[in-house]
């Protein structure tokens, strides 16, 4: 009976440790899976993000390209227009004196009428600190009256 309960306990034991064993298996073979799938995933995610840089830097080169044939044509085009530029240069200075001095005569009069405005706004700024100070002193007479009527009626409502 001894003998019985003993090999009992060794197949019990025996058999725990095969379940156990196989579980921790099964554990691990389950995460090399997962870290496999998620290889994978990384590594499509990756591919999928090298060819959208590579088409990115495809449109990229083509707008630089695009923008170095329209400079291009610009600074053609500038010279053109510089040349032409100093060529009625001589006419504009003319006109320029005159646009010059009608201008000085417009700052002119923008100037007087800044002062006037200046003066008007530093008048009624005078009038305003001179209503403030009426009102506060207005107010600090009502304070007063108030005081001396509240005292007032104390003495009267203590009599």
């Amino acid at each position: 009976m001894k003998v019985k309960n003993e090999l009992e306990q060794r197949y019990k034991n025996d058999l725990a440790n095969e379940v156990t064993r196989l579980r921790e298996f099964e554990v691990s073979r389950i995460r090399m899976e997962e870290a496999a799938r998620y290889r994978d995933k990384m590594e499509s995610f990756r591919t999928e993000m090298e060819h959208l840089h590579l088409e990115k830097v495809k449109e990229l080169k083509l707008r630089e390209q695009q923008a170095m044939d329209r400079i291009k044509g610009r600074d053609s085009e500038v010279e053109k227009a510089a040349y032409e530029h100093r060529q009625k240069v001589l006419k504009d200075e003319e006109l320029m004196r005159y646009r010059e001095n009608d201008a000085k005569k417009t700052v002119e009069m923008e100037l007087y009428f800044v002062k006037a405005e200046k003066d008007r706004m530093a008048h009624s700024i005078r009038e305003y600190e001179a209503k403030i100070g009426d009102l506060e002193q207005l107010k600090l007479r009502l304070e007063k009256q108030k005081l001396e009527d509240i005292e007032r009626f104390k003495s009267e409502y203590q009599r």
